[in-house]
């Protein structure tokens, strides 16, 4: 049985706790494998495990978290980000609906798309202000969606990432270049340890691009990332 996270709103959340409590669903469906658990209100943590067993698992049988997958592929487990700081995202543009809290959410059905053409910039921040980072928690490597998946004929229409400068903390640390793919692109990055007590940013700096048929707006559906070392 194949999960597939489509909610990570808390308020949402709860609420699909209650209808599950009160017989109205049988199963649950989130959207992300990045939820940081240890974010969300006390109340959540102590029904989360059991009803996330409970929607999972195939009637009579047991759990099999290795089925629970992103739109990376990757199993939905405890994971880096079990562990990690807050993360936010921002982008140079976007449309209206298509925002980048997208590129973020661990679902390919939801992408990013930049309001004009043009070089474009996309912001990743760890919030490291509460933290001295005792625990040597960074990042080193991400696996990136190019382009809008939602279809293959929306896929084909936007401007997909070619070529992308990574920055640290305003150092350039990689480029980076991009198959002109639908399918999740690991890429190795030189280890990121965040900085104790500060906003750690890692840029995406996006200077070429594969032409869109009908568009030349740049469009992405997500990033993941990983590394070491843990928040406590």
């Amino acid at each position: 049985m194949r999960i597939r996270f489509v909610t990570v709103d808390a308020d949402e959340l709860e609420e699909s706790f209650k209808k599950f409590e009160n017989g109205l669903v049988k199963e649950v469906a989130f959207r992300t494998g990045i939820v940081c658990w240890r974010h969300l209100p006390m109340k959540l943590h102590l029904f989360f495990v059991p009803l996330l067993i409970s929607a999972c698992a195939p009637l009579g049988g047991e759990p099999d978290f290795n089925d629970m997958i992103n739109g990376h592929g990757l199993a939905l487990g405890c994971s880096w980000y079990c562990g990690c700081p807050p993360v936010s995202v921002k982008a140079s543009s976007w449309e209206i609906l298509n925002t980048p809290s997208n590129l973020h959410d661990g679902d390919e059905q939801t992408v990013w798309i930049a309001a004009q053409p043009g070089t474009q910039s996309i912001v990743f921040e760890f919030d490291l202000s509460d933290s001295d980072n005792d625990y040597g928690v960074g990042a080193d490597w991400v696996s990136i969606i190019n382009g809008d998946t939602r279809s293959k004929n929306a896929w084909k229409d936007q401007a997909r990432a070619k070529a992308v400068v990574v920055h640290y903390n305003g150092n350039c640390i990689r480029r980076l270049k991009l198959a002109d793919t639908m399918e999740p692109q690991r890429f190795d990055l030189p280890k990121m340890l965040f900085v104790g007590g500060k906003v750690n940013e890692v840029t995406f700096e996006i200077v070429e691009c594969y032409p869109g048929k009908k568009s030349g707006k740049l469009a992405m559906a997500d990033f993941y990332f990983s590394g070491f070392g843990q928040i406590h």
